[in-house]
């Protein structure tokens, strides 16, 4: 069906023109498939590897039918694709990869970050919530009159005051986020 041409590819590597294949439908006849990945008419070539190592390679076609040419010039059925565009990490896919993960771990992070802020805002007791606060303040026992004695005043003010349980929930947030992420991820590979 195609004939391979010897390509040095050592020496140099192709341009990946795209990373995905250039689905057609192509009559019966002879097809130049572009190695280089410098093409203009991709996946076709148009003499762009002039005075490098590559040539293109010729593809026949005994009836006319639907191909997948490769365009990311990294397949090992040469002129066809066979899926190695998806496993090629260029730059771009490594920075996306680490943005990616980068956004997944702050949004998994960020009711646990968000748990612990208001605990220690709190003062970081060991115990539980509490939705009201005792407020003890010393006070004459006859008003005006200090020197007769004080007495201690006890009022309660409703106030939320976290607990423990407000990082151990922050903890199971960020548990159940990273894990719907991750699902989510695997569900799309």
């Amino acid at each position: 069906m195609s004939e391979n041409s010897n390509n040095d590819s050592t020496k140099q590597k192709p341009v990946i023109a795209d990373k995905m294949p250039a689905v057609m439908k192509l009559e019966a006849g002879e097809y130049w498939w572009c190695s280089c990945g410098k093409s203009s008419k991709q996946p076709f070539c148009d003499g762009s590897h002039q005075g490098s190592s590559f040539q293109p390679q010729k593809v026949v076609l005994d009836e006319a039918k639907n191909v997948a040419l490769c365009n990311c010039k990294h397949s090992a059925n040469g002129a066809f694709c066979d899926g190695a565009h998806s496993r090629l990490q260029t730059a771009r896919n490594i920075f996306l990869t680490l943005s990616l993960n980068l956004k997944i771990s702050l949004f998994c992070l960020l009711p646990l970050l968000i748990g612990l802020g208001v605990w220690v805002k709190d003062g970081a007791r060991v115990a539980f919530w509490l939705t009201s606060i005792e407020e003890r303040k010393e006070v004459p026992i006859v008003e005006g009159m200090p020197e007769l004695g004080t007495q201690t005043q006890v009022t309660w003010k409703e106030q939320f005051v976290s607990g423990i349980e407000t990082p151990l929930i922050g903890t199971l947030l960020a548990t159940i986020a990273f894990l719907i992420t991750r699902w989510r991820i695997n569900l799309k590979q």
